[in-house]
């Protein structure tokens, strides 16, 4: 019967942290949308997009130059500690519930 409750709860939690994934999938939709379209690395200079890293990796892609666009996490992170202290107020209408999602990526 413990063993019952145990399972029926942990079914309870598992569907609430669903829910909640599920909430915040539109403002992560946009995050990354700004990511790829923003993000700007020094290391990369592209004639057509200049500094921005993914534009130019995804049009190398479709031009099939590239088989496979690799996110480096090095770079999500350095995009989300920039959003979290500037955070973008047309992605979310609340700063606070920017910012959370963006810690909880």
């Amino acid at each position: 019967m413990a063993a019952n409750a145990t399972r029926e709860s942990i079914m309870r939690n598992a569907l609430a942290s669903a829910k909640d994934v599920c909430k915040r999938s539109a403002e992560h939709k946009e995050l990354i949308k700004k990511f790829i379209k923003s993000f700007e690395s020094e290391a990369v200079v592209d004639l057509k997009f200049g500094k921005r890293k993914y534009k130019a990796l995804l049009q190398k892609a479709v031009n099939d130059k590239l088989g496979t666009v690799f996110i480096d996490l090095n770079d999500v992170e350095a995009f989300c500690k920039k959003e979290i202290l500037e955070p973008d107020a047309q992605i979310s209408q609340s700063t606070i519930q920017l910012q959370q999602s963006i810690e909880m990526m």
